[in-house]
C-alpha cells in the first residue's frame, strides 16, 4: 500500500529509504552530521541513492527535507519510487539522484530549521557580501513573533501585535514581510544564518560529485505547507529574468508553473534558496532548479505553529507541559495524516518527474 512508504519518524524514513534503494540496485552514499544526534539519539545523515548509468549525459535530482519536517512527504515519494524499482523513470542517458533528508536534524526533531535555528532555504547567500536586511515588517514584529513568555500578559500583547499587523497589511503582504528571510535575529523565524551551514556544504558537495559526463542537470526540491490542500504547485524560485526560466517554461508551463513572489503563486520570493546552488555549481552545464510545494493548511495556522515551535525549542523550560501538543500541531501543519493528501503528493511528483525525464531524454538523445 502507498501509505506504507510514508514514515512516522526520521529513523524509520531513513531505514526505509536505504532498504528500498538497496533493493532497487541503487548506489548509496551518505554524509553524517557530526555534531548532533536525532530525537531518539540516532545518527543523522543525508543519504543519496544514485540510479541509472554511471556516465549519464543528463541528471535529474530530487531532494527532500530542506525544511526538516517537510521531509516526511518527500521521503514518502522517494521511497515509493524506489519500491517500484525505478522502471517508470528510466531513459537512455539519464541518471537520477534521490537526496534524502538534506536537513536531517529538522527532519528528526520535527522542526523546520537546522541544529542552529537556520532556515536552510535562506542560507544560500554570498556571506562575503553585505547580507540582505530584514524587511521592515519583520523587524517591527520580531519581538512579537518570538515573545519572552508563552502565557499571560507578554503573550497576549505579542498576539495583539500580530493581529494588528495582519489586519493592517492583509494576508499576502504579511506573509511576504515575515517570510522573505532575515539575517539579524538568530532566535527568530526564517533566519538565514551568518555562514554556510553543514547542510549547505553537504548539498554543494553533492552537486560537485555529479558525473562530469552530465551536461544537463534538473533539480526538483520537494516542500510542503503553502497553497491549496494537496495541490503540488510547481515553482520557479529564483529571479524570473535568469536564462533557466525560459527552460522551465518550456518544460512545465502546461503543468501550472508559477514564479515565486508573483500574484498567482502561494510562495514568497526569498533570498538564499538552496536552488541557487544548482546554478552556482553549473561549471559549463545547462542547469535548472524548481520547487514543488504541496499545500496543507491556511498560512495563519502554519505561522502560529512555527511561532510555538520556535519558542519551545529556544525558550521553553524543561518539561514544558504543552510540548507534545506543539510538536503534533507542527507535524499536522506540514505532514497531514490524510491518505488522499499523501496519494496526491506521490501522483503529482510522479507527473513532474515523468515530464522531467521524458524531456531530459529528448535533450540528451
Amino acid at each position: 500500500m502507498l501509505d506504507e512508504q510514508f514514515s512516522q519518524s526520521y529513523a524509520e524514513a531513513r531505514a526505509r529509504f536505504r532498504d528500498n534503494a538497496a533493493r532497487a540496485g541503487a548506489r548509496l552514499t551518505s554524509a553524517v552530521l557530526p555534531f548532533a544526534k536525532g530525537r531518539d539519539g540516532e545518527v543523522l545523515a543525508t543519504d543519496i541513492a544514485w540510479l541509472g548509468p554511471e556516465t549519464p549525459r543528463g541528471m535529474v535530482i530530487v531532494t527532500s527535507g530542506t525544511h526538516g519536517v517537510e521531509g516526511y512527504a518527500g521521503s514518502g515519494f522517494q521511497c515509493s519510487l524506489l519500491a517500484e524499482g525505478g522502471s517508470t523513470w528510466r531513459r537512455d542517458g539519464v541518471g537520477l539522484a534521490l537526496v534524502h533528508a538534506i536537513n536531517p536534524f529538522g527532519f528528526s526533531h520535527i522542526c523546520r530549521v537546522n541544529e542552529h535555528n537556520i532556515d536552510l532555504n535562506r542560507n544560500f547567500v554570498d556571506f562575503s557580501k553585505p547580507l540582505p536586511a530584514a524587511s521592515a515588517v519583520y523587524a517591527r514584529l520580531h519581538d512579537a513573533v518570538v515573545p519572552t513568555a508563552w502565557a499571560e500578559e507578554p503573550k497576549r500583547q505579542a498576539d495583539k501585535m500580530i493581529d494588528d499587523a495582519w489586519a493592517e497589511l492583509g494576508e499576502r503582504d504579511f506573509q511576504d514581510g515575515v517570510c522573505r528571510g532575515q539575517y539579524r535575529y538568530a532566535d527568530g523565524l526564517f533566519y538565514g544564518g551568518q555562514a554556510f551551514s553543514w547542510s549547505n556544504a553537504t548539498w554543494r558537495a553533492c552537486l560537485a560529485s555529479l558525473p562530469r559526463s552530465a551536461k544537463h542537470v534538473v533539480h526538483i526540491d520537494l516542500h510542503t505547507g503553502l497553497g491549496s490542500f494537496g495541490y503540488g504547485e510547481i515553482l520557479f524560485p529564483l529571479a524570473p529574468d535568469i536564462p533557466s526560466r525560459r527552460w522551465a517554461s518550456e518544460w512545465y508551463e502546461n503543468l501550472g508553473l508559477r514564479t515565486a513572489g508573483s500574484s498567482e503563486s502561494s510562495a514568497t520570493a526569498i533570498a538564499g534558496a538552496m536552488n541557487q546552488a544548482v546554478l552556482d555549481s553549473s561549471l559549463g552545464r545547462e542547469s535548472l532548479s524548481i520547487t514543488v510545494e504541496f499545500g496543507t493548511v491556511e498560512f495563519r495556522r502554519m505561522f502560529e505553529a512555527l511561532r510555538a515551535d520556535n519558542w519551545l525549542r529556544l525558550r521553553a523550560p524543561a518539561g514544558f507541559p504543552a510540548e507534545a501538543e506543539i510538536r503534533k500541531e507542527l507535524l499536522d501543519c506540514f505532514y497531514p495524516s490524510d491518505s488522499e493528501w499523501r496519494r496526491s503528493v506521490v501522483e503529482r511528483c510522479r507527473q513532474v518527474l515523468a515530464r522531467t525525464v521524458d524531456a531530459m531524454g529528448e535533450r540528451v538523445s
